[in-house]
């Protein structure tokens, strides 16, 4: 306990404080958390500190402060008005934080909370040279993690760039072939890892990569592999993206083309990709015509939730299509009490309730007069406007003179002020086109007439592509209006996109 730093005068004994616990993980640090607790508590106890809460990240790095939940919720209690201790107690500096760009923002953030920040390991002044300590301290634990980190990039590159692994489990049709490369200090064999033909699966590979570019499809592919490959066919989307079957290896941005042998050629790959990149794209757009649309609708598919659980239903094709609750389906028929939800009288129910209920100039009229008259008065638009096309101006000098910096000096000297910048920017830009729409719908004078017909062609618009059986069209339509919908046996209630005074949002199934 002795070679503890004391806590300041400002921490005095009866004072509440919080402790922040970190290991980075691995076999040295196995027991690193549960000493620091150890040492903590008895530091506490020694000098009659008040230790109300710890807050604990296990195998976590400091490097950045994504992935720290526990870092995560404790600067948040701090930041909240009136929640937060007298002080905090870390191991070292190098435990709280080594990213020299994250660190003095967090600790700023405490300090200007009034906290009193203090490192049992490290001497840290609190007085007015305490900025440049810490920012010494900060430096050389940096530092450290840029070493630590430089030497892995350097020996897992040569690794790279000698035809060995870097990790990870290989591709399915390889294996991995153990080497002994050098003598470690101790005597210990240094072994690496190659990635060779697995006999048992490489020709087999290198015959589904021919078909598939020949236009067999994933249910082809499952029958030719009897499932020596994969267990689920949509696997092999992920397997013909992978580009280490071109026989090349990464570690990080580093690759070397002729790290392992390849299982396609340059050719077959290519028309490969140029058919997942169709394949996509007729998802995207979807498939009228597809056998399983045409039998088994999915209108309320992927917006319509269980009314008692709140669950996603899921659709089940068959004889009687129907929606079930996805609780039932992941947990077993128990979970929730929501019976089977027939797909076709629900499907229909919410179309004539949308078209008859949602489509009629009482229920529209309200409401585009509503917002016209909430922007009535465009002068304030127009001020905020000109406004953000001055901040826009001045965004895009600032951009070009980072710019100039970069070619000047390097990408280094500009690098995270140009991507705050352009990000700035482009935040800036999307302000600015909404505030235009807003000016040009204050000066649209809506005719009734007119609205009429634009109504009648999205009542005919809906009905038609249902009627068609062309779903995702139907959707899209429908989406227009409603964003969720709650769907019980014999009645849903629809979430609008934006509010409909008047509308009935509960329908009752016939």
């Amino acid at each position: 306990m002795a070679a503890l730093i004391p806590p300041p005068q400002e921490l005095k004994p009866g004072s509440e404080v919080w402790s922040y616990l970190r290991d980075s993980g691995g076999d040295s640090q196995e027991l690193s958390i549960g000493q620091q607790q150890i040492e903590i508590k008895a530091y506490c106890a020694e000098y009659n500190l008040i230790l109300t809460k710890e807050f604990i990240d296990e195998a976590r790095s400091a490097g950045s402060d994504k992935g720290r939940d526990a870092f995560a919720d404790m600067i948040e209690r701090i930041s909240r008005s009136g929640e937060h201790p007298i002080g905090i107690l870390i191991w070292s500096t190098s435990r709280f934080a080594r990213e020299q760009n994250d660190r003095p923002f967090y600790r700023a953030l405490i300090r200007k909370k009034g906290v009193i920040f203090h490192s049992l390991t490290e001497r840290l002044p609190h007085d007015a040279t305490a900025i440049v300590i810490e920012a010494m301290y900060g430096f050389a634990n940096a530092e450290k993690l840029r070493q630590t980190s430089r030497d892995v990039k350097r020996g897992q590159t040569w690794l790279l760039q000698q035809g060995y692994a870097t990790g990870g489990v290989p591709p399915r049709g390889y294996k991995s072939q153990q080497e002994i490369i050098s003598k470690r200090r101790d005597g210990r064999d240094r072994i690496a890892s190659r990635w060779v033909e697995d006999p048992e699966l490489w020709d087999l590979g290198v015959e589904v990569w021919k078909r598939f570019s020949k236009g067999a499809s994933f249910d082809d592919l499952q029958k030719l592999t009897g499932g020596k490959f994969y267990k689920n066919k949509q696997t092999w989307a992920s397997f013909f993206r992978n580009r280490a079957y071109l026989g090349i290896g990464y570690y990080g941005d580093v690759e070397n083309r002729d790290h392992h042998p390849a299982m396609v050629d340059q050719e077959t790959w290519v028309r490969v990709q140029a058919r997942l990149v169709e394949n996509a794209k007729r998802m995207r757009e979807g498939n009228p015509n597809h056998p399983r649309r045409i039998s088994a609708p999915t209108l309320l598919s992927g917006f319509a939730v269980c009314m008692i659980c709140g669950a996603t239903m899921c659709h089940r094709p068959g004889r009687w299509p129907n929606y079930i609750c996805g609780c039932k389906v992941r947990r077993g028929g128990k979970s929730c009490p929501m019976p089977r939800v027939a797909a076709l009288p629900a499907d229909w129910a919410v179309m004539r309730g949308v078209i008859e209920q949602v489509f009629t100039p009482e229920i529209l009229s309200p409401l585009i007069e509503e917002v016209k008259l909430n922007m009535a008065d465009t002068r304030t638009l127009e001020r905020e406007l000109k406004e953000l096309d001055r901040q826009i101006t001045e965004c895009k000098r600032a951009i070009n003179n980072l710019l100039e910096l970069a070619e000047t000096f390097g990408a280094k000297a500009a690098g995270n002020k140009l991507v705050e910048r352009e990000t700035e920017l482009a935040r800036k830009e999307y302000e600015k086109q909404e505030l235009v729409s807003k000016i040009q719908l204050a000066q649209v004078d809506v005719d009734p007439q007119a609205l009429s017909l634009v109504l009648t062609a999205w009542q005919g618009e809906l009905a038609q592509t249902y009627k068609a059986k062309n779903v995702p069209a139907a959707q899209r339509t429908l989406k227009r209006f409603v964003r969720k919908i709650e769907l019980g046996y014999n009645r849903a209630k629809l979430y609008y996109v934006f509010p409909l005074y008047g509308a009935d949002n509960t329908i009752v199934s016939p």
